[in-house]
């Protein structure tokens, strides 16, 4: 019997000189410092072109090895997300959403607080969803995200326009401020 899955991604890499280009590829992937389970039916990050979707990372083992608050459980989401954006050369400037799931909505300050000690302005666009449970009891916080491998921060161009001589006009590269 054939895999769909491949003949789907076969059709999806070719195209005539004619048609539409070829669709941008999903490919997992790998990152030693935040290692899948064997046998998991998901995958900790998904590229498609300059697109890196990051699967909801939590402080799982280390809040089963040790008791960890929201705010510490936080930050090791961040270092996780942080961790996966590296293996696809980028950085935590490049996550455009985040969305971040608690078990208690009290704890949103916590969280807060973590993404103000890890995150740059302009932070990025999120959403914040309380929820009655994670996958494992002692998770508190979960938080996945969606990253532009291409993306030029605001900040950057701020920086940009710091260093650039007196007079310069922005070009498309380095727009002006406010556009």
């Amino acid at each position: 019997m054939s895999d769909p899955h491949r003949a789907v991604n076969a059709a999806a890499s070719t195209h005539d000189a004619e048609g539409p280009p070829a669709l941008a590829r999903a490919t997992r992937l790998p990152c030693p410092a935040v290692p899948e389970p064997p046998g998991a039916t998901w995958s900790n990050a998904l590229r498609a072109g300059n697109e890196l979707i990051i699967s909801g990372m939590t402080a799982h083992p280390a809040c089963r090895e040790r008791t960890m608050d929201a705010h510490a459980q936080a930050l090791e989401c961040l270092r996780k997300i942080a961790a996966l954006c590296a293996a696809a050369g980028a950085t935590l400037d490049q996550v455009l959403k985040l969305t971040v799931y608690l078990t208690d909505i009290a704890d949103k300050d916590a969280v807060a607080r973590a993404r103000r000690e890890t995150l740059n302005p302009p932070y990025p666009a999120s959403t914040l969803v309380g929820v009655s449970a994670l996958a494992f009891p002692e998770v508190k916080v979960e938080i996945d995200a969606v990253v532009r491998l291409d993306l030029r921060r605001a900040r950057d161009d701020a920086a940009d326009a710091e260093t650039a001589p007196a007079g310069a006009v922005p070009t498309a590269a380095t727009p002006a401020s406010g556009t």
